[in-house]
């Protein structure tokens, strides 16, 4: 069995510094969510990026967009001030349908 020595995410969050936030409690929508990773993609323009949630200090409940440069992080963030992503609906709560037994 191999043995990693370094844990690829850590490694990775700290490689990218620059990052926008999306701020917002309730989850996305899967739409917004698919909107969110193709702009992601077209801003990263094959470079590096990662999508993480905040865990501790102002970036606690926010979605946090990592890059390798100032410059595509600083265009994320306008995207996200501009398209208001963070103040769309939340998802429709499932039906209520009775439950189906087994057996």
């Amino acid at each position: 069995m191999v043995r990693r020595r370094e844990n690829p995410f850590a490694a990775k969050k700290a490689r990218l510094l620059p990052k926008a936030l999306l701020r917002r409690e309730e989850p996305l929508r899967p739409t917004d969510r698919v909107e969110l990773e193709a702009v992601t993609l077209s801003i990263a323009a094959g470079g590096e990026f990662l999508i993480y949630e905040g865990m501790r200090g102002d970036e606690l409940g926010c979605c946090l967009i990592a890059f390798d440069a100032p410059e595509k992080a600083q265009a994320m963030q306008a995207w996200i001030d501009t398209s208001r992503i963070a103040d769309r609906s939340r998802p429709e709560p499932p039906p209520d349908y009775p439950q189906l037994k087994v057996g």
